[in-house]
């Protein structure tokens, strides 16, 4: 598993970029440097974007020409908003569950062609 923040993430996935930059752009940032990942392969991305409500419905929402950019290559993808709702946040005494992202890691497993298991009963 990598973990990256690659170079221009924050305009680009803020929707503010054109087209082809942006199906460049992902295509460069999943594809590791080089030697780097000798004999691994990027099956899978998890990819964090904006507030979904401002993008939604727009021309700058990037999640279509990303997931487009890499299911050509063959890598399938999942997306997250780091934008919270007042209504999510809650009780900030309360410990929270990231709901929202545990879907999207499952789904993204599944897209991938992982079944995995359910754990079984602690007691």
């Amino acid at each position: 598993m990598v973990f990256a923040s690659p170079a221009g993430a924050l305009a680009r996935l803020s929707g503010d970029a054109d087209r082809s930059d942006l199906e460049l752009w992902a295509v460069q940032a999943i594809s590791p440097p080089s030697g780097t990942l000798t004999g691994m392969v990027i099956r899978a991305a998890i990819v964090e974007t904006g507030n979904p409500d401002e993008l939604r419905g727009t021309d700058r929402d990037p999640k279509h020409i990303i997931r487009r950019a890499l299911a050509a290559k063959g890598i399938v993808s999942q997306f997250l908003s780091n934008h919270e709702d007042d209504e999510e946040a809650g009780d900030e005494d309360e410990p929270r569950s990231d709901h929202a992202a545990e879907r999207a890691l499952w789904d993204l497993l599944r897209s991938a062609g992982v079944f995995p298991r359910a754990f079984p009963a602690v007691e």
